[in-house]
């Protein structure tokens, strides 16, 4: 049998999960609590008209997330009406846009299309991924973004300093989209990846090939986008529940266990 018969159709694939999935999306009969966040700001941004600011249903203000999660839930809102499946249209498609894009990054690593194929198979299968996908928070946005920025990476490992610079553009528009999802933790993901390309003992990318200089300003604007303008509206005590929320009790009340972990990644 030829090589080709054992290729895997990402497209198929990509199909299959989002029919099959997509159903476990069409109500809130199955739910996940943290969803109510979300769609409760996007039905204010509806009645407000105002799609910067985030509120709770009661009308009060947060901002303990940037706002990209809003908008992919106030973007099925306007085109499909308040429903729970509109809430969770674009999320489902995220999850079916990480298979094809987990197809591209073994593709781009390996340049192999079966292991490519095996590799988009195993992303579809994945449960976590399966449930993400079915629910209206930031975890399947941020798996899609990094999953891009990823592609990134895989292009200038492969290709070292001659690495296309439409790579550079994925990494770091990827990076910059995944930081307006979920912010500070997309940040320090790419600053582990940036270290792995500057220190990597088998090929390293000079520090001249990562900065290109367009691709980084884009990231930046898009990145600080929400802030910036959050910041004008509000003033810079909105900067408070972010920060509380990123660092406050996900840092500091997880001291011991992330230095652990550091450790433990740092030997391996």
């Amino acid at each position: 049998m030829s090589q080709k018969a054992y290729e895997i159709n990402p497209w198929v694939v990509i199909a299959v999960f989002t029919v099959l999935v997509g159903p476990f999306a069409l109500s809130f009969h199955m739910h996940y609590p943290d969803e109510m966040y979300y769609t409760d700001a996007a039905v204010k941004m509806l009645q407000n008209g105002d799609y910067l600011t985030t509120y709770l249903g009661s009308g009060e203000l947060r901002f303990k997330k940037p706002v990209l999660t809003y908008w992919a839930v106030l973007a099925g809102f306007k085109l499909f009406g308040v429903t729970p499946f509109a809430s969770r249209l674009f999320f489902l498609l995220a999850g079916a846009a990480t298979v094809g894009l987990t197809y591209l990054l073994s593709k781009t690593l390996f340049a192999d299309r079966r292991v490519a194929g095996i590799s988009a198979l195993i992303m579809a299968a994945n449960p976590v991924l399966i449930f993400s996908a079915t629910r209206s928070i930031p975890d399947v946005l941020l798996v899609l973004t990094m999953t891009a920025s990823a592609v990134g990476f895989a292009g200038l490992i492969r290709f070292g300093n001659d690495a296309p610079k439409k790579y550079l553009w994925l990494l770091y528009i990827s990076l910059a989209l995944a930081f307006e999802v979920k912010g500070l933790p997309a940040a320090a993901l790419g600053a582990l990846g940036s270290g792995v390309l500057l220190f990597n003992p088998w090929n390293r990318i000079h520090w001249k090939t990562i900065l290109y200089y367009p691709a980084i300003l884009t990231g930046i604007f898009i990145s600080l986008f929400w802030f910036g303008a959050m910041w004008k509206i509000h003033g810079p005590s909105f900067l408070d529940g972010f920060l509380h929320d990123q660092i406050g009790t996900r840092v500091t009340s997880r001291f011991l266990l992330i230095l652990q972990n550091g450790l433990l990644a740092f030997l391996l």
